[in-house]
């Protein structure tokens, strides 16, 4: 097969059915997400390019989101990373978010400084992580 788009195929043996739909309809849904919770964050790294996109402070609505969780579950996401333009645990639902994600049978992983962590975050999180 005359692999165009340069894809490491490795992993793909373990997502058979996804590969098949994929050659099949020519589009499915990803396996993997990456997703922003929220446009700020509580340092300002030189060597981060977030700082080029001006902070914005926006933030996911979260009853919309946990919807979204839903949609995604029932199409076939397998695994969700909190990460992108800004700190995660600055969102203040962001443990309902993780908690929520594995719930629905979701793998789920952070990109985070890890300042915000307290102890009460991290008995709610980690063991979800």
């Amino acid at each position: 097969m005359d692999d165009k788009f340069n894809i490491d195929s490795h992993k793909l043996i373990y997502h058979y059915d996804r590969v098949c739909e994929f050659l099949k309809n020519g589009d499915c849904y990803p396996i993997y997400m990456e997703i922003s919770p929220i446009g700020s964050c509580n340092h300002r790294c030189i060597f981060c390019a977030y700082d080029y996109i001006g902070y914005p402070n926006r933030k996911l609505e979260t009853k919309r989101f946990l919807k979204f969780i839903d949609e995604i579950a029932k199409a076939g996401v397998k695994s969700l990373v909190y990460a992108g333009e800004g700190e995660p645990l600055l969102h203040p639902d962001i443990d309902k978010f993780i908690v929520y994600t594995k719930k629905k049978g979701i793998d789920v992983g952070i990109f985070t400084n890890g300042e915000l962590l307290s102890k009460k975050l991290n008995e709610k999180i980690l063991d979800k992580l």
